[in-house]
C-alpha cells in the first residue's frame, strides 16, 4: 500500500463530515422522540406574529382615519351642494316670477285682442268703417 498523504487526508476528512452529519442527525432525532419543538420556527412565528399585530394595528388605524376624513368630506360635499342650491334657487324664483307675470299679460293681451277683434268684426258687420 502506498501512502499518498492528500487522498488519505480527504478520506479522513469525509469520514468526519459523515460522521458529525450522523451526529446532528442523531441529536435531531432525540429532541423529536422527546417532544421538544425546535427551537428557530418558533422564534421566528412569533416575530411573524408580532410583526403581523403591528401591521393590522396600523392599518387598522389607517383605515379609521380614512373613513373619518371620507365622512367629513361627504358633509362637506352636501353642505356644498345645498349651499348652490340655495343660490341657484334665488336667482331662478325671480326669474320664475318674471315668468309668471309675463304669461300674465300675455294672457291678457291675448284676451284684448280678442275683445277688439270682436269688436272690429261688429263694426265691419255694422258698416261704419
Amino acid at each position: 500500500m502506498e501512502f499518498n498523504p492528500p487522498i488519505q487526508i480527504a478520506a479522513w476528512l469525509g469520514c468526519l463530515a459523515f460522521g458529525l452529519l450522523l451526529f446532528n442527525e442523531a441529536g435531531k432525532f432525540v429532541d423529536r422522540v422527546r417532544g421538544k419543538a425546535p427551537q428557530p420556527p418558533n422564534e421566528q412565528l412569533e416575530f411573524s406574529v408580532t410583526a403581523m399585530d403591528r401591521r393590522v394595528t396600523k392599518l387598522e388605524e389607517e383605515s379609521a382615519r380614512i373613513w373619518t376624513k371620507m365622512e367629513a368630506d361627504k358633509t362637506e360635499i352636501l353642505k356644498a351642494g345645498e349651499l348652490r342650491a340655495e343660490k341657484l334657487h334665488h336667482r331662478i324664483n325671480p326669474i320664475a316670477e318674471g315668468m309668471e307675470g309675463l304669461k300674465s299679460a300675455v294672457d291678457l293681451n291675448n284676451q284684448q285682442t280678442i275683445l277688439l277683434s270682436a269688436k272690429l268684426d261688429r263694426l265691419i258687420e255694422s258698416g261704419k268703417v
